[in-house]
């Protein structure tokens, strides 16, 4: 189980005041980032399936796509 007293901040993405089914949030450490990855990648809530990724910098997602 991920401890919440390790969340930094959590923001929940809008765009005309509808929710956009994602969302941020911040650890206080990589190694409860991983945790939770690991915890809540593929599981539910409801009928709704949660994928989760770790956050990249512009400069990583560069390197992930250049030829």
């Amino acid at each position: 189980m991920v401890d919440l007293r390790e969340v930094t901040d959590a923001r929940i993405q809008f765009r005309e005041g509808n929710n956009r089914r994602f969302g941020f949030i911040g650890f206080k450490t990589d190694e409860m980032a991983q945790k939770a990855l690991k915890y809540f990648n593929n599981t539910y809530i409801h009928t709704a399936k949660i994928s989760v990724t770790l956050a990249q910098s512009v400069d990583q997602q560069k390197e992930k796509y250049q030829v």
